[in-house]
C-alpha cells in the first residue's frame, strides 16, 4: 500500500551536515544554497524524527485555541496524548488563572480532552517556584503584586508551603504593608484592567530599593475583533525602565529557568531526555527561542502569531514547521 503524502506545508531542517548558512537557508522546502546539494523527502525527515519524539511541550494561545476558538486538529491531538500515555505539559506565559481555572476553561473547549491542572505549567507557577527557591535559601521580605488571581494564588503558595502560616508578604492593591516589613520585590503580571494608583504604588516601592521581575516579555494582547489590550507585563515595565531606571528579569518564556521547572515536571517518573522532547509553539521570540537555546527540537505552527514572512527573515529557524497541530498530528500518528 502506498504511504500518503505528506502536507506541502511541512517544512523541515535537513539533518545532512551543512553550514550555518546553508541550514538557514533551507526555507519554504527548497535549498537555495549556491551549492548543489539534494535534500531528502520530506516524508523521509519526517519518517527519520517525528516518530522518535515520546513527550510534547506545548503551548497554548495560537497552538491549541485562538480567542477561545479550538484550532484545526487540537482536539484530536490531545486525544490521542491522552489516550496513548503520551507526556505532555503546556508551557505559558498565562498568569491571570490558576491551573484549575485554566483546565476548566479548556474543558469548555475541548471537552474530556482538556488538560488537568497537573498538565499546566504558567508563567505564575515560574513565579511561585522563583520566590520558593528565595525563600527556601532565607528571604524573608514582602512582594508587591500587579496581576490577577493566577498570579496572587501561586506567590502566596510560594510562602505558605515553605514555612510560612500566612501570605501576609504579598501584598496587592492598597493593602497596608505589615508593621516592621519592607517590600523587597515587585512583580508585574497580566492583568484585565490597568489601575494607575497602583502602577504608581508600585513604582515607589522601586524607586525605594524593591527589585523588579515580570512573568512575560509582552506589551499586548490582542482581542477577537482586533483590538489592542494593554494589561501585559511590558507596558509598565518599560515605563519603570525609562522614568526610574532599573531594571527588570523575566520569569516567563523564554527564560531558562521556567524550562527547567517544566522538565523536571515532564520527564519526572520517566527514563526519557530532553532529546525524547518536541515543542510545539506559535511564537519565534518566545517559543522556538526558548527551545533553541535549551536544545529541545521544536516545531512552529503558523495558526498563531507567526507569519511566513516574518519566519522567513528570522535567525532562528524551528526544525519543523506545520500549517497548524493538525497537519503534526497527521505527521507524527503516521510514523509513530
Amino acid at each position: 500500500m502506498s504511504k500518503p503524502s505528506v502536507s506541502p506545508r511541512v517544512r523541515a531542517q535537513t539533518h545532512q551536515p551543512l553550514s550555518h548558512i546553508e541550514r538557514f537557508k533551507l526555507v519554504g522546502g527548497s535549498f537555495t544554497s549556491g551549492m548543489k546539494r539534494k535534500v531528502p523527502s520530506k516524508s523521509k525527515l519526517l519518517q527519520a524524527n517525528l516518530s522518535e519524539y515520546r513527550a510534547f511541550l506545548l503551548d497554548m494561545d495560537g497552538v491549541l485555541h485562538r480567542h477561545h476558538e479550538p484550532i484545526h486538529g487540537a482536539r484530536k491531538f490531545l486525544s490521542m496524548l491522552k489516550n496513548n500515555d503520551i507526556p505532555y505539559l503546556l508551557l505559558t506565559n498565562e498568569d491571570r488563572h490558576t491551573n484549575e481555572d485554566l483546565s476548566n476553561k479548556l474543558h469548555e473547549i475541548f471537552g474530556d480532552a482538556c488538560p488537568t491542572p497537573d498538565h499546566i505549567y504558567s508563567a505564575a507557577n515560574s513565579s511561585r517556584d522563583f520566590f520558593a527557591r528565595l525563600i527556601r535559601h532565607g528571604f524573608n521580605g514582602s512582594v508587591y503584586v500587579i496581576g490577577e488571581a493566577g498570579l496572587i494564588q501561586n506567590l502566596k503558595e510560594a510562602y505558605m508551603k515553605n514555612g510560612h502560616p500566612s501570605a501576609g508578604n504579598v501584598l496587592t492593591g492598597l493593602e497596608e504593608l505589615p508593621k516592621d516589613s519592607s517590600i523587597e520585590y515587585v512583580v508585574i503580571g497580566c492583568v484585565h484592567a490597568e489601575n494607575t494608583r497602583h502602577v504608581e504604588r508600585a513604582a515607589d516601592f522601586v524607586r525605594q530599593g524593591a527589585r523588579l521581575v515580570h512573568t512575560c516579555p509582552d506589551y499586548y494582547d490582542t482581542y477577537p475583533d482586533g483590538r489592542y489590550s494593554f494589561g501585559m507585563p511590558m507596558t509598565t515595565v518599560h515605563l519603570f525602565e525609562e522614568t526610574l531606571g532599573c531594571t527588570s528579569y523575566n520569569l516567563g518564556k523564554p527564560n531558562p529557568h521556567m524550562i527547567r521547572m517544566a522538565q523536571d515536571l515532564l520527564l519526572k517518573g520517566t527514563t526519557l531526555q530532553w532529546k525524547d522532547v518536541l515543542f510545539v509553539g506559535d511564537s519565534i521570540n518566545t517559543d522556538i527561542r526558548t527551545s533553541i537555546e535549551n536544545g529541545i527540537d521544536c516545531a512552529l505552527v503558523l495558526s498563531g502569531c507567526t507569519t511566513e514572512e516574518q519566519l522567513k527573515r528570522s535567525p532562528l529557524y524551528p526544525n519543523y514547521v506545520f500549517e497548524d497541530i493538525g497537519e503534526l498530528s497527521k505527521a507524527y500518528k503516521f510514523f509513530d
